[in-house]
């Protein structure tokens, strides 16, 4: 509690971009209630946003919730995501929400504190009459329909991200995801674009796209004819808003009609993550993935014939169940092909919950970590490749931070990390503010130059990626 008597809150989220933006959205409803946010575990009320992707996030959400019941007995424990929906946590919380009701976490809190009497004269009635509400609205949505969040919502990076959907019906055999997450949900597009134009209105010059599995956004909408590109379209339309940028997408659901509709939209990042997993067409099989490696080139040269230096990123799995040297031999080969700028690389996870669980010819760990390594060396061999290829050019950096006097450090439009001289010209720079960067190194990492502040009009200029 606050010296002025105020109830305190501190909350954390694991894993993906859809919880990171999930965790603001309750942070933001909690202070709209007059609770005040901390960033300290000792808090009043500590809410944990939890992970289930692989054993180890769940193992690690554990963790964390442990510890902090430890460390604070006496707060009102929160836990919900991914984990709290396959699992029971109600020994470690106070309220357990898996990945729907999320609205209702306020009123329950507050009646819980009421209950353990605190004192609530700094929350107001009107306050109050609005948590309930959100807890009635909250009831009244079924697994089938989205949330909406309801508030305006402040983000915790430079970077703002906006969740369009929910749910995955793709049930891959290795995820725990879409049994955590259940069917697609999609927003509202009006709700989406008024959001937006709050988070520009707000500052914000750059927007993710968020989603458990974007490129089937509106596929559950029965009266509607909404899609993908046109959320996209509609965003390219906000003034203020300089740069969209998509999260992970799905290679089976990208078609040349789609990469037709979004190649003129001048603020889209060119930067796409394709989710591949595996190169070998057996592996993918296994997998239930809905694309082959032709299918995946044909994605990735569609989308190089529009923008020919957008980057490319993925995601790797290496020994799931029955994979050879031969599979991960072509793995290695696609990725080469293709010239990803970053591979998220991660070994497989055996998930009782899945059909990969009880599949034959589990690969060794020993064998999973080493493939796991080898790829790992891959992408950093790609990204240097791609990225010595930009020394010499121009390219528009947006600033996250200073990381010291006069040193910024930012990413450009195809997301590649950058750390620059500021030159301001006797003015100020700020988080959001973008800067026209000549890249003079690549270095542990990052692209090093000297930046000069410009106007937002020249942010959509193509040449500069």
């Amino acid at each position: 509690m606050t010296d002025s008597g105020k109830i305190t809150f501190f909350v954390r989220s694991l894993g993906c971009k859809t919880n990171q933006y999930e965790k603001d959205v309750i942070a933001a409803q909690l202070s709209e209630t007059g609770f005040v946010q901390v960033f300290d575990e000792g808090a009043d009320i500590y809410v944990l946003n939890t992970c289930a992707v692989t054993a180890e996030a769940s193992r690690k959400s554990r963790q964390i919730l442990r510890r902090m019941r430890r460390k604070a007995p006496e707060a009102v424990a929160v836990v919900m995501g991914c984990e709290s929906e396959l699992s029971d946590l109600n020994e470690w919380a106070d309220i357990c929400v898996g990945t729907t009701g999320r609205n209702r976490i306020v009123k329950e809190v507050l009646d819980l504190l009421e209950e353990r009497e605190f004192d609530l004269s700094s929350i107001s009635s009107s306050a109050r009459q609005q948590a309930a509400k959100l807890a009635g609205d909250s009831r009244d949505i079924d697994v089938y329909l989205f949330e909406d969040p309801q508030v305006s919502v402040t983000p915790s990076d430079s970077r703002a991200q906006l969740k369009i959907c929910d749910g995955c019906n793709n049930r891959c055999t290795y995820c725990t995801i879409c049994l955590a997450r259940g069917p697609v949900r999609s927003r509202q597009l009006d709700s989406i674009v008024a959001e937006a134009a709050d988070l520009v209105n707000q500052g914000y010059r750059e927007i993710v796209l968020t989603g458990i599995h974007l490129c089937s956004y509106g596929d559950d909408f029965q009266e509607q004819d909404s899609n993908l590109a046109q959320v996209l379209t509609s965003l390219n339309n906000i003034k203020g808003l300089t740069r969209i940028r998509l999260g992970s997408l799905d290679p089976a659901r990208i078609s040349a009609e789609f990469v037709n509709k979004i190649s003129s939209l001048e603020n889209l990042c060119p930067h796409f993550h394709l989710s591949m997993q595996s190169g070998s067409d057996a592996v993918l099989k296994r997998m239930g993935r809905h694309y082959d490696s032709k299918k995946f080139r044909e994605v990735a040269a569609m989308l190089r014939t529009v923008w020919p230096e957008a980057a490319l990123t993925t995601d790797v799995m290496c020994g799931f169940p029955g994979e050879t040297d031969e599979d991960h031999r072509q793995t290695v080969e696609l990725c080469q092909q293709i010239g990803f700028t970053k591979i998220h690389v991660f070994p497989y996870s055996r998930r009782r919950e899945t059909a990969a669980a009880s599949m034959p010819d589990q690969v060794p760990a020993e064998i999973a970590r080493e493939r796991t390594q080898e790829m790992l060396d891959l992408s950093d061999r790609l990204s240097a490749a791609y990225c010595s290829r930009r020394i010499g050019d121009s390219t528009l950096v947006l600033l996250e931070r200073e990381i010291a006097p006069g040193v910024g450090e930012g990413y450009t439009r195809t997301y590649l990390p950058c750390r620059f001289q500021l030159n301001l010209w006797g003015g100020n720079a700020y988080p959001g503010d973008i800067f026209l960067v000549h890249l003079e190194e690549y270095k542990d990492g990052y692209l090093f130059g000297k930046g000069s502040l410009c106007d937002s009009a020249e942010d959509n200029r193509r040449n500069y990626i």
